[in-house]
């Protein structure tokens, strides 16, 4: 009996090995490194040839090209950073501007071809600018078969097509934050204020609670990364970037203890992850997903 309990427990042992995968880094490199300006909020193109960075306070729009290690200045106005997109096969990049007229914001949506090395106005500035990827789903970029899924007044909003609902998956909290949907459309990951960072269906039922994180954005369908961050009431005093496995068998810290790593961005298509520190220095990291098992 003793000797079959020890097979059924190699067994055990080898089918989790194969279902738990770690993230290994190749290399990591820093890419602001040429420019004395700090650097902040990186956000990858889906391909991960394309990095987009902005200043500490979303201010100006930078664009760095990996094929040719070339950075280009996109834009220099107000709001410029804050969640900016790459369309049209990254071939264009959308992003916000911000005016105010008597103390009042407001926003309009600019479009800069990078052929052109030009920036044109999409819509004029408006008190409430609709997120980028709707206004893209409204433009016929993204088929109306796709869910478009954002955060609007704190709280979770779903489109399908021209039907929006919105979702409170853990219920009544503060508000619901860092809002995205999965590669393949069909799980949102958010953040709850006060609770952490969860997966939901597309009808707001919980599929996986992943704990504190701040900023989490997908990897692949699998994994989320996010930073996991220590305060000491005023100001953060450690944050490392995670990758954490929907299915809870991975928990992986990507950055050294004495980085303060945060804002995490990913293309899985590339292998690639990048992030800022609190310092405003931003390191890319070359990744491959392996089975533990090999």
């Amino acid at each position: 009996a003793m000797r079959r309990n020890v097979l059924i427990l190699i067994l055990l042992i080898s089918v989790v090995g194969i279902s738990a995968q770690r993230i290994s880094i190749k290399k990591t490199y820093a890419i602001n490194g040429q420019t004395k300006n700090t650097a902040y909020y990186p956000v990858l193109s889906q391909d991960g040839q394309q990095l987009l960075f902005t200043s500490e306070n979303y201010v100006g729009l930078s664009h760095y090209d990996f094929g040719t290690a070339t950075q280009t200045k996109v834009s220099e106005v107000v709001g410029a950073g804050y969640e900016p997109s790459f369309d049209n096969n990254n071939r264009t990049i959308l992003y916000k501007q911000e005016t105010r007229v008597d103390g009042r914001r407001y926003k309009s949506l600019m479009s800069y071809d990078q052929s052109l090395k030009r920036s044109k106005r999409l819509i004029a500035p408006k008190r409430r600018m609709t997120d980028v990827k709707a206004v893209q789903q409204q433009r016929g970029l993204k088929k109306s078969s796709t869910a478009i899924v954002r955060s609007e007044d704190l709280q979770v909003v779903v489109y399908r097509g021209t039907k929006r609902t919105v979702l409170e998956p853990v219920g009544k909290v503060a508000g619901y934050i860092w809002v995205s949907l999965s590669p393949n459309g069909k799980m949102i990951l958010f953040v709850a204020a006060g609770k952490g960072a969860f997966v939901s269906d597309l009808n707001g039922r919980i599929l996986a609670s992943l704990g504190n994180l701040s900023a989490p954005v997908w990897y692949n369908d699998n994994i989320v990364l996010g930073a996991e961050e220590k305060d000491n009431g005023d100001f953060i005093t450690a944050s490392t970037i995670v990758a954490v496995s929907l299915n809870g068998k991975m928990k992986q810290r990507l950055t050294p203890a004495y980085l303060i790593a945060m804002n995490p961005t990913a293309s899985a298509d590339a292998g690639r992850i990048a992030y800022n520190t609190q310092n405003g220095m931003i390191y890319v990291m070359d990744v491959e997903v392996e089975d533990n098992a090999k």
